[in-house]
Parts: C-alpha cells; structure tokens; sequence
C-alpha cells in the first residue's frame, strides 16, 4: 500500500511540476507556420517562405493572392504583438488583447506524460506539444488540416 502510495505521490508531483511550468502569463516572440510564414514578433520582422508560391500557383492570381497574404501576415503580427496568454493552475486559460484590454477566458488540459497541451477558447480548440528551450515555452502544432501541404506551426513565448 505504501508502494502505491509513493509512485501515486511521484506522479502527482511530476504533474503539477508540469504544470507548473506552463503556469503564468505568456508573450509570443517569434512564430513559424511551416511552408507558410515566418514571424520574429519582437523585431518586428514577418516573412513569406520561399514554398508560398509553390502553394498559391494553382490560383487565379498567384501574385495578388501572395500580396493578400502579406497583408494578412501583417495584420496577424500586429495581433500577436498585443497578444498575452495566461494558463491559471485551476485549468482556465486567458487571451488578453492588450491593445484594445479586452480577455477571453477558455479553459486548458496539460498531459505531463505526452506534454500535450489542449486549449479551448469558445468553438476553437487547439492542441499542441509543448517543449521547453531555456526558459521559453514552445508549443508545436499543425496548420491547418493537412500538415503535409503546409507544415507545423512553432510558436515560441516568453514568460513576462
């Protein structure tokens, strides 16, 4: 029984230590979306890949919808900018739009064994491999529905 007890008692404590270490608010600084884009978000920087085109050639316009996509790429390093996520140890996960000081509360699940994340953010839910590089967070997941077309998305925050 005390056996039991001890092993109960380890994998209790590697969970919250897990845990633990997602706790706390977040601050993306730099975001890659496989064959997509590339975002350093504290320089300010966001890039098309090379395989964009390779991906929009069979468009109408593959030049105005490479322009689009800048513009989107634009518009969305500007939101990442002003973005803070906060996961609370009670499992709520927050989005904080720091620029307009608005939240959105949804809720997490963290697998210490897997280090699986999955957020939940109203019909939006999202689920990635969380590693850790120094003292920041990544969280890998895929783009979109076929992850061999475009790739895996790295997200990389910071704690603040």
């Amino acid at each position: 029984m005390r056996t039991i007890f001890v092993i109960g008692a380890l994998f209790f404590s590697s969970i919250c230590f897990a845990q633990n270490k997602i706790t706390g608010k977040w601050k993306p600084v730099f975001l890659s979306m496989g064959k997509i884009l590339t975002a350093d978000i504290k320089a300010d920087t966001v890039f098309l890949s090379d395989s964009i085109d390779v991906i929009l050639k069979d468009d109408k316009d593959p030049k105005g919808s490479k322009e689009l996509m800048q513009m989107v790429a634009e518009a969305m390093l500007q939101k990442m900018k002003t973005l803070e996520q906060e996961f609370s140890p009670a499992g709520v996960y927050t989005e904080t739009d720091t620029r307009r000081n608005t939240s959105k509360n949804g809720t997490y699940t963290f697998d210490a064994t897997t280090n699986v994340l999955i957020t939940t953010l109203g019909n939006s839910i999202a689920k990635y491999t969380v590693s850790f590089k120094k003292d920041h967070m990544m969280l890998t997941g895929e783009v979109g529905s076929n992850p061999d077309k475009r790739g895996t998305v790295i997200i990389e925050y910071e704690k603040i």
